[in-house]
Parts: C-alpha cells; sequence; structure tokens
C-alpha cells in the first residue's frame, strides 16, 4: 500500500479518524488485512505533529474504540498523552487496551503502560502494585511487558518497585502470563539490568511453596540474557532441580541446559 502523506494530514485535519481507520486496513499484514508496522509508525508521526496533546489523547480514545484492530493500536500509541490531565479515563482505556480480544492490539497495549509508567513513575508504580495482584491475565501481561520495557530504560531507585510488581505476578499459572514473566521480563531485562537485587529476590522465592513462584524462578535462568550469571544462577536452580512438579522440574532442565552452555 501507498502512504498518501497529504491525503492522511487532510484527514487528521479534519478529524476525519474512520477515514483514516479504513485506509489503515489496506494491504495486507501478518497475512491478514492491515496495514504495515512502517506505515503505522509513519502515521503515528504525523498524528503527534499535527495534533497538540488532548488532541492526540481524544483521537487515541476514539481510535481504541474503533472496530478495526490497526486503528485500535495507533490508538494505544495516543492515549498516554492524556495521562497529566485524563489519569483515570486513561487507566481505564489502559484496561481496555490490556483486554483487546486482538492479539497485536494487547501488544501495543503493552508499550501503552510502558510509555504512562515512564510519565509517572511514583503514582502509575502504585497503580501496577494493585492491578498486578488482582488484575486479569491479560491485565498483568501488560503490566509485565511494560515493567520489562521500563526497566531497560530505568534506574536503581525503581528496581525495587519494579521487582515488587512482577513478585505480585509471580504465583499466577496462566500460560500467557508466564511465559512474559520470568523468561521474559525478568530473565531478559530485569536481572541483565539490575542483577543484585534480583538475584536476591529470586535466590529468596526458590524456596517458596507455590509451583508458580518456583517456576518463574527457574525460568528467569532459561534466557540467553541470564547466561553470563551463570555462577549466581546455578546455585538457584540446583536448590529447585528436585522439585516434584513437573511443571518445575521442567523449567529447571531448561535453565540448567541454558546456564550450562
Amino acid at each position: 500500500m501507498d502512504f498518501d502523506k497529504s491525503q492522511i494530514q487532510s484527514w487528521i485535519k479534519n478529524d476525519r479518524k474512520a477515514s483514516l481507520a479504513k485506509y489503515l486496513m489496506s494491504g495486507t499484514h501478518h497475512g491478514r488485512p492491515g496495514c504495515s508496522s512502517k506505515i503505522k509508525g509513519k502515521v503515528i508521526e504525523l498524528i503527534c505533529a499535527e495534533l497538540d496533546e488532548e488532541s492526540q489523547f481524544l483521537w487515541g480514545k476514539d481510535l481504541l474504540h474503533s472496530k478495526e484492530y490497526v486503528a485500535r493500536e495507533i490508538g494505544c500509541r495516543l492515549v498516554s498523552s492524556g495521562w497529566k490531565k485524563h489519569k483515570k479515563e486513561v487507566q481505564n482505556l489502559m484496561v481496555l487496551a490490556a483486554e483487546d480480544g486482538d492479539w497485536e492490539v494487547r501488544e501495543y497495549a503493552a508499550g501503552l503502560f510502558a510509555r504512562v509508567l515512564a510519565l509517572d513513575f511514583e503514582k502509575v508504580s502504585k497503580i501496577y502494585l494493585k492491578w498486578s495482584k488482582a488484575g486479569s491475565p491479560n491485565l498483568q501481561r501488560a503490566i509485565a511487558v511494560g515493567v520489562k520495557y521500563r526497566a531497560i530504560d530505568g534506574n536503581e531507585d525503581e528496581a525495587k518497585t519494579i521487582l515488587d510488581i512482577l513478585k505480585n505476578m509471580m504465583p499466577e499459572t496462566d500460560e500467557y502470563l508466564r511465559k512474559n514473566l520470568g523468561p521474559f521480563a525478568i530473565g531478559d531485562a530485569v536481572l541483565p539490568r539490575f542483577p543484585k537485587p534480583t538475584i536476591k529476590m529470586l535466590k529468596k522465592l526458590a524456596k517458596d511453596k507455590d509451583v508458580g513462584v518456583r517456576w518463574n524462578v527457574a525460568m528467569s535462568f532459561s534466557s540467553a540474557a541470564s547466561r553470563k550469571f551463570k555462577k549466581e544462577g546455578l546455585p538457584i536452580v540446583q536448590s529447585i532441580a528436585f522439585e516434584d512438579s513437573k511443571l518445575v522440574a521442567r523449567a529447571v532442565k531448561k535453565a540448567l541446559r541454558n546456564l550450562e552452555v
């Protein structure tokens, strides 16, 4: 599909969201109707260049209620602009995005969670601490991935809070969440970024009675990024090596193979 800059600018200036949403569904992406990530990026850049923060938020809010999944993805990118003035409404939209029925929209939702956390870490981290205890697996997954992105750019002062948020979700057994928590959020990002407090936490949690917690501890050492922590990781993983849970036993074997490369 072609990128018609002048036409898109006209739709933005004239508040033609429906026309833009229809355009975004032209072309093919991942074997289904929809524009490419490159086109989406250009559209987002144009919207942000043409509109002030308040207007970006209003566009994002409307697009998140669109029937076109690509429009909802664009909406995820825009609604964080309203955080200063519309905190409660942005929170509701974040939940809506995280619970979306389309997996690609949920991927964009994780980016939204990361951006809002970066805008107001003190306040938003408290919200995530609450949601991480009582939210649905989809909501928790958005938090886990969003926190992962934040950890990459964050500082040491944020480490404890980030770890507390992730720790809240470790007992959860939902597969969709688990795959994005131990091996992805912790092993790929938080462990390399904040090794000392993360190792300390994992060492303590390796003794936890909960199967989900121990699974996440083991899988935190299954990523390529965790291999440089072989010295610290092996004793932790080995301490749960004789676990009678098949789920945890498989996680331990995978972690040991990874660390012993």
